[in-house]
């Protein structure tokens, strides 16, 4: 019922159920399936609520291999049947409660770097300031950069949370600026060895 509550008692509703599921099939094969990291590429919540964060920590909290949280639409600005939050704190959630979860990834990956998620920085397209959830992993080769175009500013239409497009943040501290910058400094950069991960998928025209 409200913005800042603590997780439920159990696995309430169908998605903490599937994720429960999941966790359960990742923990029963990662050794013979050789899964040894795993990345939720956002909308690890449905309205952005407190609650919500704690409940899927909770849960993927139980899976024995690393994993990689990263921001979606859902998460940024909570909200509930009849109440919506003053700002887009999902951000800031995330840097606290998976506070834990990134100091793992830190030891777990070959290279570690937190990017912008913990730069509080003027977003000049959303009026505010922001962590832009931006990070990057390198393991056995394998370069990981962990990209966050998810708006700051409320959805049209008096819709709650913010809408389902994309933006660039093409700004000083913003997400591209960072992406051209870390891509440029990497070495053994092949066409091969690079994944590009955001909760949204890029187009054509990108």
């Amino acid at each position: 019922p409200g913005l800042l509550d603590e997780a439920p008692e159990g696995d309430v509703g169908y998605s903490a159920e599937r994720l429960r599921q999941f966790v359960n099939y990742i923990n029963a094969v990662y050794e013979e399936e050789d899964i040894e990291f795993v990345i939720v590429s956002g909308d690890l919540t449905d309205s952005g609520e407190k609650s919500e964060f704690l409940k899927f920590k909770e849960i993927m909290d139980v899976l024995e291999v690393p994993y990689i949280p990263l921001i979606g639409n859902h998460d940024v600005w909570p909200y509930t049947d009849d109440t919506i939050g003053t700002r887009p704190n999902g951000d800031s959630l995330i840097n606290v409660l998976f506070a834990d979860v990134f100091d793992e990834a830190e030891q777990f990956f070959d290279s570690w770097d937190d990017g912008t998620r913990l730069s509080y920085s003027w977003n000049p397209e959303a009026g505010r300031n922001n962590y832009l959830q931006n990070y990057y992993a390198e393991y056995k080769g394998f370069h990981f950069l962990f990209m966050d175009f998810d708006p700051r500013y409320p959805a049209p239409m008096n819709e709650p949370g913010i809408g389902p497009e994309a933006e660039i943040m093409d700004f000083e501290g913003g997400t591209w600026p960072w992406v051209k910058q870390k891509i440029s400094s990497l070495e053994n950069l092949g066409d091969k060895n690079i994944f590009l991960v955001s909760h949204h998928p890029p187009i054509k025209e990108f």
